[in-house]
């Protein structure tokens, strides 16, 4: 579970996003699946920053389109 930080300087996560860790040969995966979204590294921290990336990307671009969105998707 992380909360805070998403390596973004627009961004802080307000909610505790649960995060479930694999390992597959040498890489360790990061997932969320709240958020379907999931990253990968060679130890923890890389997979976790790789996985920070594009939860930061997805609300970014949710923000900029939300006039356009319909309520599934204003929901996340």
């Amino acid at each position: 579970m992380f909360r805070g930080s998403l390596r973004d300087g627009r961004l802080r996560a307000q909610a505790p996003v649960s995060v479930r860790f694999t390992t597959e040969n040498e890489y360790v995966i990061a997932e969320a699946p709240e958020l379907n979204e999931s990253g990968f590294g060679k130890n923890w921290s890389a997979a976790m920053a790789d996985l920070q990336r594009p939860i930061a990307e997805r609300y970014l671009t949710l923000e900029q389109e939300r006039a356009r969105l319909g309520p599934d998707l204003l929901s996340v």
